[in-house]
């Protein structure tokens, strides 16, 4: 069974949290893996397909409301 680590920087502004998201092109569209904002900065998904390639976006959150995708990373998961 294959997961994907994601990590990435703080933001420099107040947040309450992080969205995932993950498409199945570099251009989405994306779909948000977590209902509720994610206090930390890693998130492991691990519900991925063996051979599959995946994008992740995250979006941080706050009162004012969302921003806009981080940039556009890439992961294969290997073949079993």
């Amino acid at each position: 069974m294959h997961s994907v680590y994601l990590r990435w920087t703080q933001s420099k502004s107040s947040v309450i949290g992080y969205y995932i998201y993950r498409g199945l092109t570099a251009n989405g569209p994306f779909t948000r893996l977590n209902k509720s904002p994610e206090p930390a900065t890693i998130f492991i998904d691990a519900a991925v397909v063996a051979g599959a390639k995946y994008f992740y976006a995250i979006t941080a959150t706050n009162t004012e409301g969302e921003s806009t995708y981080s940039n556009v990373v890439q992961a294969v998961i290997p073949s079993p």
